[in-house]
């Protein structure tokens, strides 16, 4: 999603204009890409596939990517961190308490109440590209799926990485659309007792769809669902389970202090935005998407 048209320019900068970039396992479909919109100098690429290498345009065959990324470990030489900082400005503005949330507050509110021993799992659509925007603490892992796409995979995604990574505190971004997928496994959370943080986008159905394929379509509505009550319904209660909704920037910052100082809990936020607010990222897919169309 960075290497997408529009995308934040220093973090595409970055990445297009490096002396040798490395891509290992990178595979560019529509989404990945902005819609084909990168731009990579091969003549500077080392690409490794499963069983394949291509080094300044030459393609090496029968070379494993275990064996490859071993010998790169090795022959790279360490390099310092980038004398500049690529994160977004956040401004100096505070922000109406009464104005409704809008998917800039959601997503600045959000990184900022990250931690470095967080693992942070996005889903795609507006949570994905949401997110990706911002810089994370350092010390933090994420996790997304933009490859396939598979809305509603990080929802039972983040049951195995708790599991795996007890230490971390499990954070999941994910659009009502998606979860209405893969839901049931919230009774696999509380049964296990994993004290995640949940943060629902409710923008009222597909909007990651609305932006690319209509905003008027009738196929990107959802049921609504009163998110709130959800986990009580399978198998929480008031003793394990938080739940809140925020439609002001100042709630969902309330919200995100309260899950901190509740660390053995299950907090699930749902969060209200509009319709048809989308974050940059998702502005300049859909541009690209609706080029591409035409």
């Amino acid at each position: 999603h960075l290497l997408a048209d529009g995308a934040q320019p220093d973090v595409r900068a970055a990445v297009e204009d490096a002396e040798c970039l490395i891509t290992a396992g990178v595979c560019f479909t529509d989404l990945i890409s902005g819609y084909f919109t990168q731009r990579l100098d091969d003549a500077v690429r080392i690409d490794l596939q499963p069983h394949t290498a291509v080094v300044g345009g030459e393609t090496f065959a029968g070379i494993e990517m275990r064996d490859a990324l071993a010998v790169l470990a090795e022959i790279v030489p360490p390099r310092p961190d980038l004398p500049v900082s690529l994160a977004t400005s956040m401004g100096d503005v505070e922000p109406d308490p009464h104005a409704p949330l809008t998917q800039k507050e959601l997503w600045e509110a959000v990184a900022a109440a990250l931690t470095g021993n967080d693992v942070i799992l996005a889903d795609q659509g507006t949570s994905y590209c949401g997110i990706a925007a911002q810089r994370l603490p350092s010390g933090a892992v994420f996790i997304g799926q933009p490859l396939w796409a598979s809305i509603g995979y990080t929802l039972p995604a983040m049951i195995g990485a708790a599991i795996a990574a007890p230490h971390r505190r499990p954070v999941l971004l994910i659009g009502d659309g998606a979860a209405q997928l893969t839901v049931a496994e919230l009774g696999t959370l509380i049964r296990q007792r994993i004290p995640a943080v949940i943060i629902v986008v409710n923008n009222n159905g597909y909007t990651v769809e609305r932006a690319i394929h209509g905003p008027e379509m009738n196929y990107n509505d959802i049921a609504p669902w009163r998110w709130t009550l959800l986990p009580y319904a399978l198998g929480g209660d008031v003793s394990t389970v938080r739940t809140h909704r925020a439609t002001t920037q100042a709630e969902l910052t309330g919200m995100l202090v309260d899950a901190a100082a509740h660390p053995t809990s299950l907090t699930l936020i749902e969060a209200v935005t509009g319709e048809l607010d989308v974050p940059p990222v998702l502005e300049a897919i859909a541009a690209a998407a609706a080029s591409a169309n035409r």
